[in-house]
């Protein structure tokens, strides 16, 4: 009966060892597969963030020209009529003034 316990002993061993093996395979199978799929993630962040820097960029560029437009437009305003454009800004300047003047 001693034989059959150490050759159970022996197969049950050996089963821990092949189980053993097995876990650590599979570990490192789903280490790999986390590694990938962060990898993955990543990318796809890195670009996000790029698109959204690029379309930041032309929207910046597109305001940036159409104050240029506007500015342009207004300097041109203001050569053709020099004193609507005096009496204009001191309208809104008396006007600011009064505004931001203390109540006492």
């Amino acid at each position: 009966m001693s034989d059959a316990k150490t050759k159970e002993t022996a197969a049950v061993s050996e089963e821990i060892m092949v189980l053993k093996q097995d876990i650590a395979r599979l570990t490192a199978a789903v280490a790999d597969l986390v590694k990938l799929e962060a990898a993955q993630a990543r990318s796809k962040v890195e670009d996000v963030v790029v698109d959204l820097y690029n379309e930041g960029r032309d929207v910046l560029g597109q305001a940036g020209a159409r104050a240029k437009g506007l500015s342009e437009e207004l300097n041109h305003t203001i050569e053709r009529n020099p004193t609507t454009s005096v009496l204009t800004a001191l309208g809104i300047g008396l006007i600011v003034g009064l505004l931001s003047r203390s109540r006492n």
